[in-house]
C-alpha cells in the first residue's frame, strides 16, 4: 500500500526544459546586454530582432515541454485560472508568460529606436533571467531529492542561461556573420568567457552547496555525480568537452574554431542538465 515506485519518473523530456529555458532565457539578454555594454544598440536593430525570434521559438519550445510533462496535459489551462500560489509551477508559468509578452512586444517595437528598445529591454532581459532561475526553486520543492535542492542553483541556471546565449551568438557570428556591431562583437568572446569560468566556478562548488539539515544525504548524492555512476559522464564530457575544451579554444586556438567552443559548451550543458535530473532520482526516497 505504502510502496515508493522505484523507476524514474523525470527523463529527457526535462532535461529538454531545462537546456530549452537556458537557451530562451539566455539569447536575447545576451544580445542586448552586449550592445547596451558597447554603446552599438542603435545599429543592432538586425541581430536584436534575430535574437528576439530565436528566443520566442525556444520559449515556445519549452512550454511545450512543461505542458506535455503534467500528468494532466489537457488542464494546463489550469495553471492560468487556478493556480496553486504556493507553488513555483504555477509562478513559474506566469514568469514565462510575461517573459514571453515582452519579447514580442520588444519585437513588435524593434523599429522604434534605442530608447524603446532599452525600455522594453531591460525588463525583458531581467524576466529572461528570472525565467532561468526560477526552476531553481521550482525543484527545490521536490523535498525527497536532495541534489535539486542545492544552495544557490537557482544562481547557476542564470549563469547558465547567459552561457547557452553567448555560446549560440558566438556560433553564429562566426558562420553566418559578422552578424553584431564590431564593439559588441570584440566584445562577446569577453562575455562567453567569463561565463564560462562562472559556470566553472559553479560546477566545482556544487559540493559544499548542501541545504541547511540534509549535508549527510547530500554529500551521499552529490557522489553518485563525482565519483560514482556518472562521474565519467560528468567530468569527461559535462566538464572537459563543455566547459575545458571552449576555454582552451578561445584562449590559444584561432578564429574558425570559436563556433566549435560555442556547440561543445551547449553539448555541455545538455549533458549537465541529464545527469542532474538522472542522479536527482537515483537514491530511493523510501
Amino acid at each position: 500500500t505504502y510502496d515508493v515506485p522505484r523507476s524514474r519518473l523525470w527523463g529527457g523530456r526535462v532535461t529538454a526544459y531545462l537546456w530549452f529555458k537556458s537557451l530562451a532565457a539566455g539569447i536575447y539578454p545576451a544580445a542586448l546586454l552586449l550592445m547596451l555594454a558597447t554603446g552599438t544598440l542603435g545599429a543592432g536593430g538586425g541581430v536584436l530582432a534575430g535574437s528576439l525570434v530565436a528566443s520566442l521559438v525556444a520559449l515556445a519550445v519549452t512550454g511545450l515541454l512543461v505542458i506535455l510533462d503534467l500528468k494532466r496535459p489537457e488542464r494546463f489551462w489550469y495553471l492560468f485560472v487556478r493556480p496553486n500560489w504556493s507553488s513555483w509551477l504555477a509562478r513559474g508559468t506566469y514568469v514565462i508568460t510575461a517573459y514571453g509578452a515582452l519579447l514580442t512586444l520588444a519585437l513588435a517595437t524593434n523599429g522604434m529606436g534605442t530608447g524603446a528598445r532599452t525600455a522594453i529591454g531591460l525588463p525583458a532581459a531581467f524576466f529572461g533571467l528570472f525565467t532561468a532561475a526560477y526552476t531553481g526553486f521550482l525543484f527545490t520543492q521536490a523535498k525527497g531529492r536532495v541534489l535539486w535542492m542545492r544552495r544557490g542553483w537557482w544562481a547557476h541556471l542564470a549563469v547558465q542561461a547567459i552561457l547557452s546565449g553567448a555560446a549560440l551568438l558566438l556560433a553564429a557570428e562566426h558562420v553566418a556573420g559578422p552578424l553584431l556591431p564590431a564593439a559588441a562583437g570584440a566584445e562577446l568572446e569577453h562575455l562567453f568567457l567569463g561565463a564560462l569560468v562562472a559556470h566553472l566556478a559553479f560546477t566545482l562548488l556544487e559540493g559544499r552547496c548542501a541545504p541547511a539539515g540534509r549535508e549527510k544525504e547530500y554529500e551521499r548524492t552529490h557522489a553518485l555525480v563525482t565519483r560514482g555512476p556518472w562521474a565519467i559522464t560528468h567530468w569527461l564530457l559535462g566538464v572537459g568537452v563543455g566547459i575545458v575544451v571552449p576555454i582552451l579554444i578561445v584562449l590559444f586556438a584561432s578564429a574558425p574554431l570559436l563556433p566549435a567552443a560555442g556547440v561543445f559548451v551547449l553539448i555541455g550543458l545538455w549533458i549537465e542538465e541529464h545527469v542532474l535530473v538522472e542522479a536527482g532520482q537515483a537514491l530511493p526516497i523510501s
